[in-house]
């Protein structure tokens, strides 16, 4: 089995206390969320009649991002539904362990976002899958390391059918969250910035030559 940075709650337990369904396919939006991290563009995407109704959006920190989303229409169906949960606050760490013990996913697909993300290292130590923007840092480790599905999160098609493949494929978002974790465990932050350096280094490398 997968060991765990800290110990979480059953996940039972956690969508108890989150009230969501157990046979639900959990994608969560963790932390400040604010226009670039793609709430809308996940929001929308999870609405769309192509995405199976298996797929229920967790928004867990404090949204910073448009008004106009929590009126949307596509808001609106995923509420009617039951689809879609928010925890509207600052995330202490008992809810952060009830948000991460009820996810299935976590959802990286930043826009403008080019370095390293915190929430993706998050993510790998609780082997915690990801729907990774195929840009920047975040792009290169989830390919490069096989840590979810990559989209691109400005293409709505692009999102449902990874949304589609984490609610019919769960094997293989077990593995890839079984990588995130030998990934993270493996690097320590000082490893992790000399990676990072490495890679801009030869991005620039390549832009100059």
């Amino acid at each position: 089995p997968v060991s765990r940075h800290a110990v979480l709650p059953s996940r039972e337990a956690a969508r108890g206390r989150l009230h969501i369904p157990g046979q639900a396919r959990v994608v969560l939006l963790y932390g400040e969320i604010d226009a670039r991290k793609g709430a809308a563009l996940l929001v929308e995407a999870a609405a769309t009649a192509a995405c199976s109704k298996q797929i229920h959006v967790l928004l867990a920190g404090r949204y910073w991002g448009p008004r106009e989303l929590l009126k949307s229409d596509a808001w609106q169906s995923l509420a009617a539904q039951g689809r879609i949960h928010t925890v509207n606050n600052f995330i202490d760490d008992e809810h952060e362990k009830l948000v991460l013990a009820a996810a299935d996913c976590m959802w990286v697909g930043y826009t403008d976002f080019y370095g390293v993300s915190g929430v993706m290292a998050l993510a790998g130590r609780y082997a915690i899958p990801v729907l990774a923007s195929e840009y920047g840092l975040i792009g290169h480790f989830a390919e490069k390391y096989e840590l979810g599905a990559i989209i691109d999160p400005r293409n709505q098609s692009s999102i449902v059918v990874a949304l589609n493949r984490l609610a019919n494929e769960p094997a293989y978002f077990v593995r890839a969250g079984s990588n995130g974790v030998s990934v993270y465990q493996r690097h320590n932050p000082i490893e992790l910035q000399r990676v990072v350096t490495e890679i801009v280094e030869r991005s620039i490398a390549d832009f100059v030559n």
